[in-house]
């Protein structure tokens, strides 16, 4: 370089910086293979040296050897750093880590994603798409122990037991991070892992960046054949290559995996390592001796390169062999001391001959009691073998006490069904941790904490205290214990189940539960073993519901009766040929022999204590202990819980059926519908009785997503599918059957083998009788119950619930008004006792003006006697009731004033007397859509079956046809409400305050509450006004409920648009005197808000005149109010003082929103209406959803029908003799001309239904000229009208 400089004199030479020339000369020693030179300069440098200088060099010498000794200690892990280069030995390969042994028996962890980028980047993609890529192999499908890799410490950290661990990469790119592409030269040894499969090879990650390295496929054949057993290499797949070719300066390498080349391969002068750049595993020739060692690690900072001289890592490429110590475990006496390294260990010497090692932290159980002085060499010690350093060939040894007298040393010790010892180490949620040996934990899950479930654990098991345990389940691969500490199982003397093959035939042994099924009973047994106890083995008697009896955690002890390996199954049974442990019976709960009530049997009981789920009874006679379910003490839903409040310890309960029996647990029922099933013989006992069309009392036993369950009387019981569980749609099992419901089932299927039936729950398959007997029958029973409830509160010390036993709706009360709440109701005081809650809703309010400290005389509708509420009413009809002979099946019109679950009290309209009819004709009969659903005010005909009141105080009658549903009457005068007109309670409460606001005035308000289609506004000096869901959004998209974009507490800006009355609700003009004490309405549209906007009098005009405005064919934009589900027609609002209604066939052409409007059309929402034209005598308008009108309808219609007859025209251009001379053709024809007509007929008869809806609906007939556009329209134009 210095002659090339030289030669050009014009630029001058170039001045080598300080820096520079310590850089060259630094790397010119870095040099491995520049031996001689150093030497010779050492040896003249030695001879020019005086005698002064001889002593000082031998002091020297002797320093820089003995640090040169320290330096070289045995391998620590206080001697590894990040960074460091290392040779390892893959010991144990797992699903996500390699565990790699390291020299001097250290150990290290390589996670799954330091293999290499390509095979990271397809385990992303296989997380991405959460299913297994075909081209991706798992770890232990790349690697094998014994393999030697070149590792990267990656990470020095410690563990949450306190131990130091050790995290390594086999990543190249971090491996080979100090060669560069420069450096690449022919005949290097090198590691790499397959990035991707190409058409003539494979490309090879070698972690050089800028060097893009390949395999042939050629050089790689001999390597698939010997070592891959024929596969193709795949991604990730770890090997040793020679590089043969270097082409661009590095940028492109040619790699070779043969075996005679990788195992022969040596670090030459030629291939220019240095100290930066040396690799573990590579053969050199070192220089005490001619002899050829292989680099174990390398250091990155100190550059201190260890070497071994073990002939197999000579040879490049070959695993190691020998993997483990056949005496693993083994305690061995005497063993004596071969070397001691005071920062390291010992070494040993076994009878064997074969050289041993021990840790420091191994040779003594603290640091406290370690004397090194007892290690020295000839001394013996006692030891234990405790694991196997493959990288050194030595076997690694304990000396710790601990360790020695261990159980168990390592998880493939430990079998299932050992009893063990252990520390608990912590309680957590999910179990408790049990330290088993020196590196073993297990796992006590909640369940197997003890033999029933334990609340708090921890206040009896603490943080070090010792347990004995018995195995579980052991996986030593995963390194998995599951233990158990329930008492049962740890002392059990009986024979162990761990395999299918050990359950013979008569075996008793002990297991726990699982699982509990209507089938019967799952039984776990040790390493995951389990077998079935069907439902006919649960016990000598039969159990009708076994989740009653066994809960999940239940030790039980099983005896095997059949057992098939192969397929790992196994049959058990409870039923003991000979139970040697004599069962123990509760202190003062023995029963004698002889005296059990049998199932069906009816008994008398006691009510001991009342529970959260029902009643603890006392059978009589005996003193049997029994369980009366809530669910089980009415056939009505709603009274169960109210007699199951009322019963109290000491009440008798009479003609109460026996369910079901098993050991030490009898389930009653006192539902009347099945013990009159049990007293007429109609209950049958076994399946051999049971055919299909039998019709048979019982109750839901458990609600299943795909149908319920029904059990009878005698234990028995079926499914009653989805499909056949009522004659509606059903979207929900839940919504149509609740648990311990009486219900009638009819079988439709019987399976005697499987001891299985299907039910149908339809009415029209169910049919009890007469609807009339059978809802009048209901109705008895429920009000029958009810006064048993009032004679036990009878019974009662309280005055209070005395007086209400003897409260019956009828009676008429004087009161005083105490309070006029938020939602209109009024609640009453001045009863007949104190703190007597009365109240009267706002419907029973019946429009009057009532004020605090007033007189009214009402009277009582119901006596709530679960709240301990009475129910009145003001109606006038009610109050001055007539004097009127009823007769017996006469048919009365009726006004509901009062709802309940199972029955409804209505006031006839002729007389005022209250009657009470049944809401249900049958048992199961409890589910009403919406629409089908009573409201109170609403009218029915009923069908008198009692004349006089009796001491329920009520008539008892039976509805009509569901078509006589009337909606409530017209108010009288006194009312000043519209008709149908809902008045929200917030613009009726309160003082009526004068203000003096004028139309077009703009205002600031906090928004109170929010409704469907109006907002309520506080203003200044606590005026109410009201914001209309029309007066809120410029252009309000359809769907969308415009209230809901303000909230509550909101402040919001408004104009003034009018203003409605106080009284009558009506919209007053601005020069009405009641003006001033109107309530505001408001506008907060954002063009009615802009500055130098005149807000107009919109509410001057009446609102009939202002319905003439509109034109048939205009669309509106209108706000639901409500369905009316008896007139059948939607009331929507376009305006504050302008509403429209929108018949049901004319919202909609699918036959799903038709019978389910309340599904489709939400209230509040905004829909796009079409105006149909107005009504004449009432203010409202006739819209359509569907189309524009009668005319319009038509003209479409004459469309359609040109359509048709072309069509038709164009069939009948097939009759030629060409066309039908086949007889396919022919048949073709023929059919294809019947389905046009058909279908042209179905179209014809669904508009004529509309058009006669239409005529009934807005007294509109098409005329007759109209009709002649259909073929027949005078005939159909005739019937019609006679219609």
């Amino acid at each position: 370089m210095a002659t090339l400089e030289e030669s050009f004199p014009r630029g001058g030479t170039r001045k080598i910086h300080k820096p520079e020339k310590a850089f060259q000369q630094s790397v010119e020693q870095d040099n491995l293979f520049d031996i001689s030179t150093e030497e010779g300069s050492t040896k003249r440098k030695k001879s020019q040296k005086g005698p002064a200088k001889t002593k000082k060099l031998k002091i020297e010498k002797r320093e820089s050897s003995k640090s040169a000794r320290e330096k070289f200690e045995i391998l620590s892990v206080e001697s590894l750093c990040e960074g460091m280069r290392i040779l390892g030995c893959v010991k144990e390969v797992n699903e996500l880590e390699l565990v790699i042994s390291l020299p001097n028996g250290l150990q290290g962890f390589v996670q799954v994603t330091e293999i290499c980028d390509a095979y990271t980047k397809k385990l992303n993609e296989q997380v991405t798409q959460e299913q297994p890529l075909k081209d991706l192999l798992h770890l232990p499908e790349l690697f094998s122990p014994g393999m030697l890799v070149r590792c990267v410490v990656s990470s020095l950290g410690i563990t949450d037991r306190g131990k130091k661990s050790v995290k390594l990469s086999l990543n190249p790119k971090n491996v080979n991070r100090v060669l560069s592409a420069e450096a690449l030269k022919p005949g290097m040894l090198l590691t790499g892992t397959v990035s991707s499969l190409e058409d003539h090879g494979y490309l090879v990650d070698i972690g050089v960046d800028g060097t893009r390295a390949f395999l042939p496929l050629l050089k790689a054949q001999e390597y698939i054949r010997q070592k891959n057993k024929g596969a193709k290499l795949k991604v990730g797949q770890y090997l040793n290559c020679i590089v043969e070719k270097v082409k661009g300066n590095g940028e492109v390498v040619s790699l070779s995996v043969g075996h005679s080349e990788v195992s022969t391969a040596i670090a030459t002068e030629e291939q220019s390592w240095t100290l930066n750049n040396l690799l573990p595993g590579l053969v050199v020739k070192a220089q005490v001796q001619k002899v050829r060692a292989c680099i174990l690690c390398v250091h990155p900072r100190t550059r201190v390169v260890r070497l071994s001289l073990r002939p197999i890592f000579l040879q490049p490429g070959r695993p190691l062999t020998r993997l483990s110590c056949q005496n693993l475990g083994a305690v061995l006496d005497d063993v004596p001391v071969q070397g001691f390294f005071k920062k390291a260990g010992a070494t040993f010497r076994l009878k064997d001959g074969i050289l041993a090692y021990a840790r420091l932290s191994h040779l003594s159980d603290s640091k406290n009691v370690f004397n090194p002085e007892a290690f020295k060499p000839g001394n013996t010690h006692k030891c234990r073998i405790i694991d196997y350093s493959q990288m050194d060939e030595l076997a690694l040894l304990s000396l710790r006490t601990s360790i020695i007298e261990a159980q168990y040393l390592r998880y493939h010790d430990i079998e299932p069904g050992a009893v063990v010892k252990g520390i608990v180490l912590t309680i957590k949620s999910y179990g408790m941790l049990v330290k088993v040996g020196e590196q073993m934990r297990g796992l006590v899950p909640p369940m197997h904490l003890a033999d029933i479930l334990m609340k708090n654990p921890e206040k009896k098991y603490h943080i070090g205290d010792e347990v004995k345990c018995r195995v579980l389940l052991c996986d030593p691969e995963a390194k998995k214990l599951m233990m158990t500490l329930k008492k049962t199982l740890v002392e059990s003397k009986l024979p162990v189940i761990t395999c299918y093959a050990d359950a013979k035939p008569g075996l008793q042994t002990h297991g726990f539960i699982i699982r509990v099924k209507d089938y019967g009973c799952i039984v776990k047994f040790y390493n995951n073993v389990q077998g079935l106890v069907p439902k006919h083995e649960l016990s000598t008697e039969y159990i009708p519901d076994p989740e009653r009896v066994f809960y999940i955690g239940q030790v039980v002890k099983v005896a095997v009766l059949n057992c098939e390996p192969s397929k790992e199954r196994m049959l058990l049974s409870f039923k003991l040929s000979s139970d040697p442990e004599p069962k123990k019976e509760p202190a003062g709960h023995s029963q004698k022999k002889g005296k059990a009530i049998n199932i069906g049997q009816l008994v008398d009981v006691k009510v001991l204590e009342k529970t959260k789920d029902g009643l603890e009874v006392a059978v009589l006679p005996h003193n049997i202990l029994a369980f009366l379910p809530t669910s089980h003490l009415s056939d009505h839903v709603a009274n169960g819980p109210l007699l199951h409040h009322w019963l109290q310890a000491g009440d008798i309960l009479h003609r109460v059926l026996c369910l079901s029996q098993s050991e030490g647990h009898v389930l009653l029922c006192r539902k009347p519908a099945l013990v009159s099933t049990v007293e007429g013989g109609q209950d049958p006992k076994n399946f051999s009785e049971i055919h299909p069309g039998m019709l048979l009392i019982g109750f839901v036993k458990s609600i299943k997503d795909y149908g319920v369950f029904i059990q009878f009387p005698s234990g028995l019981s079926g499914l009653a599918p989805k499909a056949i569980m009522s004659d509606k749609f059903v979207t929900s099992t839940s919504d149509h059957f609740v648990e311990g419901q009486t219900v009638a089932a009819k079988v439709t299927n019987v399976d005697e083998e499987k001891q299985r039936m299907l039910l149908s729950l339809r009415l029209s398959d169910c049919a009890l009788g007469d609807l009339a007997t059978t809802s009048l029958l209901l109705l008895s029973q429920c009000l029958e119950e009810l006064q048993g409830v009032r004679s036990l509160m009878s019974n009662r010390d309280s005055v209070l619930i005395q007086t209400l036993a003897e409260m019956t709706p009828g009676m008429f009360l004087d009161l005083v008004v105490q309070e006029v709440l938020e939602d209109g109701s009024v609640v009453f005081s001045g009863g007949p006792v104190p703190d007597l809650v009365l109240r009267a809703s706002r419907y029973h309010r019946a429009g009057q003006e009532v004020e605090s400290g007033q007189k009214k005389k009402v009277v009582i509708l119901n006596v709530d006697l679960l709240k301990l509420e009475v129910h009145v009413s003001l109606h006038q009809d009610l109050v001055n009731r007539k004097a009127k002979k009823l007769r017996k099946g006469s048919e009365h019109q009726a006004i509901v004033q009062h709802l309940e679950k199972s029955f409804a009290v209505a006031s006839l309209i002729e007389t005022g007397h209250l009657a009470a009819f049944s809401l249900t004709s049958h048992l199961n009969d409890t589910f009403r859509f919406d629409s089908e659903k009573l409201q109170v005010g609403q009218g029915v005909s009923l069908t008198l079956k009692t004349t006089e009141p009796g001491v329920t105080g009520l008539l008892l009658a039976v509805e009509g046809p569901a078509a006589k549903r009337t909606m409530r009457p017209t108010r009288k005068d006194s009312e000043t409400v519209d008709e149908d007109e809902e008045v929200d309670p917030a613009l009726t409460v309160g003082t009526i305050k004068k203000h003096t606001l004028s139309i077009g005035d703009m205002v600031t308000g906090t928004v109170k509450s929010i409704k469907p289609t109006h907002v309520v506004v506080t203003l200044e000096d606590g005026i109410i006004g009201c914001i209309h869901a029309s007066h809120i959004l410029d252009d309000v998209p359809e769907g969308i409920s415009p209230t809901t974009k303000l909230k509550v507490g909101k402040t919001v800006t408004a104009r003034v648009i009018g203003g409605r009355d106080m009284k009558t609700f009506k919209f007053l003009p601005i020069s009405h005197p009641r003006f001033v004490r109107t309530i505001p309405e408001l506008s907060v549209r954002p063009s009615e808000l802009e500055d130098g906007h005149t807000a107009l009098n919109t509410h001057s005009v009446s609102p009939v005149e202002k319905i003439k405005q509109y034109q048939a064919g205009q669309t509106v934009t209108c706000f639901l109010k409500k369905y009316n589900v008896v007139k059948k027609w939607l009331e929507v609002e376009i305006a504050p003082d302008i509403r429209g209604r929108i018949p049901l066939l004319l919202t909609s052409l699918s036959f799903k929103v038709l019978k389910h409007p309340d599904k489709k059309f939400r209230v509040g929402q905004a829909l796009r209406a079409t105006v149909v034209g107005p009504d004449s005598s009432k203010a409202f308008l006739c819209l359509s959803l569907i189309g524009v009108g009668i005319k319009q309808c038509l003209v479409g219609e004459r469309k359609w029908w040109e359509g048709v007859g072309w069509v038709f025209n164009f069939c009948s251009s097939w009759r030629t003799p060409s066309v039908l001379e086949s007889s396919e053709s022919l048949v073709w024809y023929l059919l294809g001309t019947v389905l046009l007509l058909g279908f042209a007929l179905a179209q014809l008869f669904r508009y004529s239904l509309s058009y006669l809806y239409l005529h009934r609906c807005f007294s509109q007939v098409p005329g007759k000229e109209l009709f002649t556009i259909w073929p027949w329209g005078s005939w159909l134009h005739d019937r019609v009208i006679s219609v």
